[in-house]
């Protein structure tokens, strides 16, 4: 049996696999910082021995929610004076910055 440091039991587990798969009754093995292994309870529980083990009964286990985007306009926004009115702002700063964005640019594919 493998040791971990957290063993969450009996949860609804909510995936981010490519079916988005639900497991009912699912487990959720951490060790550090890492998942190391998802799916059933009964399964888990033959694999591994948590230092802690929490019981997630009636509740639903998903994924951290993060907000990593960010608006192209305002990424030079420590260029751009704080005293344009907002009108001012995007016709002088804004609209000519995104304009000059192109396919390439937007995809994230390296230039050539």
């Amino acid at each position: 049996m493998e040791n971990v440091d957290i063993l969450i039991e009996h949860g609804t587990l909510l995936t981010l696999n490519q079916e988005r798969q639900i497991i009912a009754d699912g487990a959720v093995a951490i060790r550090q910082d890492r998942i190391v292994a998802v799916g059933k309870t009964a399964s888990l529980r033959e694999r591994f021995k948590g230092s802690k083990t929490l019981d997630a009964s009636m509740r639903l286990v998903m994924p951290g929610l993060v907000d990593g985007h960010a608006h192209l306009g305002e990424i030079a926004r420590g260029l751009i004076p704080d005293t344009l009115r907002t009108s001012d702002w995007l016709k002088f700063w804004c609209y000519p910055y995104m304009a000059a964005i192109t396919e390439r640019m937007n995809t994230g594919t390296p230039s050539a």
